[in-house]
């Protein structure tokens, strides 16, 4: 279980505090404009692989192997092969660990079950940022048409991993968003996974902007009773039932 914290922003928080995010002029948040969601969007719409230190490229490659590892590991869980029955076989993402293949919104789903499923994966950004943030990206890039080369999948993984944190902060840090119920690798983590592939689609910044604006809408008060029902997991009812029990 890697500790990765902010991975841009302090990439060994044990030892090493001071790394700052000034040290990536693309992800220096303070110098944009425009409302804190659409500064946010901007700032991930801009991140390119060239703007990131190479001790924070080195931290995400060991990021990277590490939730692979978990999720190897997690692929010979209950709960993972539980959640390939969700699986509708049609894709070309690969479920980890095996020789199946799914569309990337279920792989990235059911892969991102591998990953946590012993907790073993990696803490820090939304908390466990691994889970949700690599099996997003390698979604998208199985999903994409164009070759996408080790620069901006490292991108993408930053990304993910500073918007988790970013949005954890936002919601009061860590033990003030858990304490009341939440779980933040579902609730932020919501948001790093979202963000992650922008790197990898070249989203541009209107279109970050936009998608972001979508993001605002989760906490609208209007979804007071989700968020509820999100804080007593027990009496959720899936969508989608699988057969066997945990």
């Amino acid at each position: 279980m890697l500790p990765g914290h902010h991975l841009a922003q302090c990439i060994l928080y044990q030892s090493n505090d001071s790394v700052k995010f000034e040290k990536i002029p693309s992800m220096s948040i303070a110098t944009l404009h425009g409302t804190p969601i659409e500064r946010l969007a901007t700032l991930v719409a801009d991140l390119r692989f060239e703007n990131i230190p190479t001790d924070v490229v080195a931290k995400t490659k060991i990021h990277i192997a590490d939730t692979l590892g978990a999720a190897l590991a997690g692929a010979r869980s209950t709960e993972f092969g539980l959640a390939r029955k969700i699986a509708d076989g049609n894709g070309k993402t690969r479920l980890w660990g095996t020789q199946a293949f799914a569309s990337a919104r279920d792989a990235a789903l059911i892969n991102g079950v591998a990953a946590h499923a012993f907790e073993l994966d990696d803490a820090g950004g939304c908390d466990h940022s691994g889970a949700v943030v690599m099996p997003a990206v390698l979604a998208a890039v199985s999903a994409s048409q164009h070759a996408i080369n080790g620069k901006r999948l490292i991108a993408s993984v930053v990304a993910g991993y500073d918007v988790g944190r970013r949005v954890l902060e936002a919601a009061g840090g860590y033990d003030s968003h858990n304490s009341l119920g939440w779980h933040s690798t579902g609730t932020c983590g919501t948001m790093a996974a979202a963000a992650a592939p922008w790197p990898i689609r070249r989203v541009c910044r209107s279109r970050a902007v936009l998608m972001q604006s979508r993001w605002r809408q989760v906490f609208h008060p209007d979804c007071g009773d989700l968020f509820m029902m999100a804080r007593r997991p027990k009496k959720f009812t899936l969508g989608v039932r699988l057969r066997g029990d945990y």
